[in-house]
């Protein structure tokens, strides 16, 4: 999940970016559609003239995509996030280990 900027631009080339109406968590991406799935508190009605997303450094805390009380081994509800994805055995389920000792040709 990214949290991204929900703006409209100004029309100038220098600074996009004019007015945020607020944020938005980018859930999903279907590429096919070629849709952004974005959930966002803001009313229909502001997002209307909405035509710049705005990605920032902000990390979202592992509390938010959480539900309140869930354990990490509980089942998660939530669709943006899949607990328990990698498994303890199997392809990339293990630490990668350093290759230090190859040299580097040239």
């Amino acid at each position: 999940a990214t949290v991204v900027g929900l703006c409209r631009s100004n029309g100038q080339a220098d600074d996009p970016c004019n007015d945020c109406v607020g944020l938005g968590l980018v859930r999903s991406i279907d590429e096919e559609s070629n849709s952004l799935y974005i959930l966002t508190p803001i009313a229909p009605a502001l997002l209307q003239g909405v035509d710049v997303l705005v990605r920032g450094s902000l990390a979202l805390p592992l509390t938010a995509l959480t539900p309140a009380g869930a354990s990490y081994n509980g089942a998660d509800t939530r669709p943006y996030l899949a607990l328990n994805s990698l498994g303890a055995a199997g392809t990339g389920s293990a630490a990668m280990k350093s290759r230090s000792n190859i040299a580097r040709r040239g």
